[in-house]
């Protein structure tokens, strides 16, 4: 066997709400990057992520390079790549526009 990129992707559910006080929290610090779903059936239109350094740490509302908050517009059954700007927080969580759930993948 050849030397190659290891893949072992983590997949995890996680509750969102749209109170950043209750939605589920993601641990990245292992985890190169990765991809999120929205389940079939889901309320959720929107997600708009928050960033920690550490884990029950305060976390704080995600801005790309423009100083535009990172928030994505999604749909129920539907897949998307974790946007580029989240990519050094240990750290993240996603606030919703309605209660749902996302499956993350993520890759070491």
């Amino acid at each position: 066997m050849g030397s190659g990129i290891e893949r072992n992707p983590m997949v995890e559910a996680v509750e969102v709400t749209d109170s950043l006080a209750t939605t589920g929290a993601i641990d990245l610090r292992e985890r190169a990057f990765g991809a999120v779903a929205v389940l079939a059936g889901s309320s959720l239109t929107s997600l708009t992520w928050h960033g920690s350094m550490s884990d029950g740490g305060v976390y704080v509302p995600c801005h790309d390079d423009g100083g535009s908050a990172v928030t994505q517009v999604v749909a129920a059954g539907e897949g998307y790549q974790l946007p580029q700007a989240l990519a050094g927080w240990p750290w993240l969580m996603a606030v919703g526009d309605a209660v749902g759930q996302i499956e993350v993948c993520l890759k070491a």
